[in-house]
């Protein structure tokens, strides 16, 4: 009797040591699979924040205690305030007040600024592409593709 208990005692013990196992590999998947999508996020940032923030006219710029590696890091002086170059990124991204004010100096360029400009503009922000359905990621995508065409 005593030794069927032990058996059951050692066996709910093996049944434990397995979920908590399982549960250790799956937290570590996790955190492996958000750490690559974290660092393919951060590849692409900068280009598309920089091509946004040369646009707005915002300022770049390290603050002088950068020199010190662990203090290194990129702000962004915008007429709102002061941001770490990492989260305007995010807030480009999720804020349609600031997607608001990117569209309203795009919709402010005069037509002969630029060869092709009402052309572009016609097919590329015609109702038909970007309208009040349109989601934040469409409109980010417009606004970077925009900008590019307009510095080339």
């Amino acid at each position: 009797m005593v030794t069927g208990q032990i058996i059951g005692i050692v066996g709910l013990c093996l049944i434990g040591l397995f979920i908590v196992s399982f549960f250790i590999f799956l937290f570590k998947t996790f955190k492996k699979r958000k750490a690559d999508y974290e660092i393919s996020k951060k590849k692409q940032q900068p280009a598309n924040t920089k091509l946004i923030c040369d646009f707005m006219g915002y300022s770049i710029w390290k603050p002088w205690i950068a020199r010190f590696k662990i203090f290194d890091h990129t702000m962004v002086t915008t007429p709102f305030g002061l941001y770490d170059f990492e989260d305007i990124d995010d807030i480009f991204r999720s804020d349609w007040g600031w997607l608001h004010e990117i569209t309203n100096k795009i919709g402010k360029i005069p037509f002969k600024t630029k060869d092709g400009m009402r052309e572009w503009m016609a097919v590329e922000w015609s109702d038909a592409k970007i309208n009040i359905h349109s989601t934040k990621k469409e409109v980010y995508d417009k606004i970077i593709q925009f900008i590019k065409w307009y510095n080339d």
